[in-house]
């Protein structure tokens, strides 16, 4: 499953948790990308000359949780994992896991321009490693779901090829709550194509297909770049056998 990040407990009473999204360098320094939606509580609630928000990884929630459960390990190896009560199937409602997928093997170095109808998959902190496809064109959204004030329109992934798992892609599928943050990578070259941010239907009782938005990793590069004039290009980390650098 993909790792968790949330709020710093003491900064707001919106304890959001959202997954950690990819590694980017910019110049010599390295960064984590997130999404700000799921801080956006916290960040409101600051009082003037506050510090910046400081992020938890893992999320105050999930700590919370294992505690409680008694699942940290401070030393030693833990042997064994409590399928039944894991908290992230049980709210994602699922029924309890029976085994464990085995997620790629190689690290992501590379970015990708995003394909229309590319299989691709992410690794949410909520549904874990899952599959979609890219749309074949992007969609106009709303300023209600997109919340920048305005129409955009976005690319989303949907239910892969064969769409006959619909009640799977709904409660379980990439984009389920928790998600948002979480890479999108190109399954056919391994390369990284965006980040995920939200889906368009969250409540169960809702009907319709399920979509997920995300937006592109070049996109994402290029404001960062020009937010911040005078800044390098983000670039992924190079990976040295082991290490990253």
């Amino acid at each position: 499953m993909g790792d968790s990040v949330g709020v710093s407990l003491g900064q707001g009473g919106d304890n959001s948790t959202s997954t950690l999204g990819p590694c980017v360098v910019i110049g010599d320094s390295p960064f984590w990308l997130v999404n700000f939606h799921p801080l956006e509580d916290a960040a409101l609630q600051r009082t003037e000359g506050a510090i910046d928000l400081v992020l938890d990884h893992p999320s105050p929630d999930d700590r919370s949780v294992c505690r409680h459960s008694r699942h940290e390990i401070f030393q030693g190896t833990s042997r064994t994992l409590p399928w039944a009560s894991n908290p992230y199937w049980i709210e994602a409602g699922l029924d309890a896991q029976t085994g464990v997928g085995e997620g790629p093997k190689d690290p992501i170095d590379s970015i990708s321009t995003v394909f229309s109808g590319a299989p691709v998959h992410s690794t949410g902190r909520t549904s874990g490693l899952q599959r979609g496809s890219v749309c074949l064109s992007p969609e106009v959204v709303s300023p209600k779901i997109n919340g920048t004030g305005k129409l955009t329109r976005e690319w989303f992934v949907e239910e892969p090829y064969p769409y006959d798992d619909e009640i799977g892609w709904t409660t379980s599928g990439i984009g389920v709550s928790g998600d948002s943050g979480a890479a999108i990578v190109d399954s056919e070259n391994d390369a990284l194509c965006g980040q995920l941010w939200g889906r368009n239907i969250y409540e169960k009782s809702q009907s319709g297909p399920r979509i997920t938005y995300f937006t592109p990793i070049t996109d994402i590069f290029d404001d960062i770049q020009e937010k911040y004039s005078g800044s390098s290009r983000p670039e992924l980390p190079l990976w040295k056998g082991k290490e990253i650098s």
